[in-house]
Parts: structure tokens; C-alpha cells; sequence
């Protein structure tokens, strides 16, 4: 099982490229690129976006037919951190070293109709589970037997169901059907209805245990959580956890 990150990426990934670091063209360098031109020589956003690629190519640079540059939300306004100064984007949980993919408000067609997410950035949906050599789906062909998908609470239920409907359409090299965890810390009967996961990991037993009757001595408390997750998580559930 591999731990797949498909809420985020680093700074200085093959996608973002914050540093220059690449060959092909992230979303940072592109970026950075446009609004230097649209800041120093006062081009339109639509020029500076045509020099840009130009640019770009002419310097042996090589843009991903999944278009990374528009994965993520960058702006045209300066901020600095520890690494030094550079052009806002939105990042996880104040770390600028991490970097959420963009939501994209669909259309009447879209996966998602009027509402942003990130099931409707075609790109980065093909590139993630429809492309034949899709990142979701190409590793089970080199004996993957199942995903654990970090911070799963933090990307659209409608990702998650598209995910499945895609993973459980294929079978691991043994003939088995692929597993689909969740890495979810709070309570995670949302998603163990069928629709999305398997299981997930069982970080309410874990501290129900180790923190409130190990650490505490609080085995009432403990008791009580107990029950509550009994309650809460179907019964199939209850027993298919990744307990810690």
C-alpha cells in the first residue's frame, strides 16, 4: 500500500517548481514569469501569458500537456517567509513549503456543476485517475494493492467517489479488489458508506486508548469513545479499521 498525496504538493515538486529546479514547467515558474512581465513591462495579462510560454520554450523549458500551471491559485502580489520573498499562493495550514491544488468552479457539463472543485480542473483529473497512465491507477499494473489517501477530509467527497468508481474497476496482480484507506483523524462515518473508502485509519480508537486509559487512567472515558465509534461506523466498518 502507498501513501498518496492528493490534497497537496511540495513547493519545489515537478507541478509547482517554486525554485527552477525542473526541465518541465511547474505553476510557480509560470506564474512568476507572467506577473514579472505584467509588473515591469506593463503588459496585459494576455500578452504577458503568450511572452511567458515563449520565454519558457525558448530556454529549452517544457510544458506538461496536463498544463500544471493551472493546478494552483498564485497571485500578483509579493509576500516573503523563510525562504525569501515571492508571489502569494495558497498554501496548507500556513506552511508556504506546501501547496493545495486549485478548485475550479464548474459549468453546466462539468463533473461538479456550479460549485469549485477540484474534480473540475480536467487536467489535473486525467492526470490523477483518468489518463491511461493516470497516477492513481498505473501503479496497481507494478503490483500496488491499495492506496492510503492522506488527509482525505481535506479533498470533495465527489473526488473520492470518482476515485473508486475508477480503482474498483481493477484488480491487483493477486485477482484481489484494491483497498482504499482513508487517513481521516476525526470521525470518519461520511465516508465509510460505500461511496468512497473502504476503511480508515482508526485514529478514534488510538486515542481512546492511548491518550484517555493509557496516558489518563480514564477508562469511563474511554468506554464512552468506545461506544461512540461503535455507534457512528457501520458495523462492516467497525471491524476493517487501520487500527494503531
Amino acid at each position: 500500500i502507498m501513501d498518496g498525496v492528493f490534497n497537496h504538493v511540495g513547493d519545489d515538486s515537478i507541478y509547482f517548481d517554486r525554485y527552477g529546479k525542473y526541465d518541465n514547467v511547474g505553476a510557480y515558474e509560470y506564474w512568476s514569469r507572467v506577473y514579472d512581465l505584467m509588473n515591469e513591462k506593463k503588459m496585459s495579462q494576455k500578452d504577458a501569458e503568450k511572452e511567458a510560454r515563449k520565454q519558457l520554450v525558448a530556454e529549452g523549458q517544457k510544458f506538461s500537456k496536463f498544463n500544471f500551471e493551472n493546478w494552483f491559485e498564485i497571485s500578483n502580489r509579493k509576500i516573503s517567509d523563510e525562504y525569501g520573498e515571492h508571489y502569494a499562493y495558497r498554501d496548507w495550514a500556513g506552511y508556504s513549503s506546501l501547496c493545495p491544488f486549485k478548485d475550479v468552479v464548474g459549468g453546466k457539463n462539468s463533473p461538479v456543476p456550479n460549485i469549485g472543485d477540484q474534480l473540475n480542473n480536467k487536467d489535473l483529473a486525467n492526470y490523477l485517475i483518468y489518463d491511461k497512465d493516470a497516477i492513481i491507477t498505473r501503479w496497481f499494473r507494478n503490483g500496488l494493492s491499495g492506496w492510503r489517501l492522506d488527509v482525505a477530509n481535506e479533498v470533495s467527497p465527489n473526488f473520492w467517489r470518482a476515485v473508486r468508481k475508477t480503482v474498483k474497476q481493477i484488480k491487483t496482480k493477486n485477482g484481489d479488489e484494491p483497498l482504499l484507506l482513508g487517513e481521516i483523524w476525526q470521525d470518519a462515518s461520511q465516508f465509510l458508506s460505500g461511496d468512497q473508502f473502504d476503511s480508515a485509519m482508526n485514529y478514534k480508537l488510538s486515542f481512546a486508548i492511548g491518550d484517555l486509559f493509557l496516558n489518563r487512567g480514564e477508562a469511563d472515558k474511554c468506554d464512552e469513545e468506545l461506544k461512540i465509534l461503535r455507534q457512528n461506523y457501520p458495523r462492516e466498518a467497525v471491524y476493517d479499521m487501520m487500527n494503531i
